[in-house]
């Protein structure tokens, strides 16, 4: 401490205010260039599995991001229907397969949250362990079935109706 005090002049206490050229720094220079991706953003897909005005919200989102004509959003939600959604397409005539409110108007009826509990309901009901279809994953889609059949039923009831419904369907063999 006593070498600081040495090398300060006289006054040290005093604050001296220096004024110094902006010019004297040199630019900052970035290690690699920043890129910011423009491309148009991914759709994904959709089953069934989700609630349909969710899967709609998050479409309406990317198709205005993307800037589609409605004829590329008919062709993009077509395309990104897979397992029972994609059965829709069966279901409209062929005049209204390219009409984008007829393809909403058909997978809300079907997906929509109001539709989806009493058809979850008939589907519980008649549910069977498919061939080649693993334990996991029978039980995933039955516990899956029964939240949204019985969501107003304590987690414990559910549990028990699952179980249920779960051995009534398995597999023999």
């Amino acid at each position: 401490m006593e070498d600081l005090e040495k090398k300060l002049p006289a006054g040290g206490n005093e604050i001296k205010s220096k004024s110094v050229s902006v010019s004297a720094f040199p630019e900052p220079v970035l290690a690699s260039p920043v890129t910011v991706f423009t491309g148009p953003v991914k759709l994904s897909i959709y089953d069934g599995k989700m609630n349909w005005e969710v899967y709609k919200t998050q479409f309406s989102i990317i198709s205005e991001a993307n800037g589609w004509t409605e004829r590329v959003k008919v062709c993009q939600v077509a395309s990104s229907l897979r397992e029972e959604a994609a059965e829709i397409l069966q279901t409209l005539p062929d005049t209204e397969r390219l009409n984008l409110n007829s393809l909403y108007n058909a997978l809300y009826f079907r997906f929509g949250q109001k539709y989806s509990k009493n058809y979850a309901r008939l589907q519980i009901k008649t549910r069977l362990q498919k061939t080649g279809e693993s334990l996991q994953e029978y039980a995933s889609e039955v516990e899956r079935l029964a939240s949204l059949v019985f969501s107003d039923h304590p987690a414990t009831v559910r549990e028990v109706i699952s179980l249920q419904y779960f051995v009534e369907g398995l597999k023999e063999g």
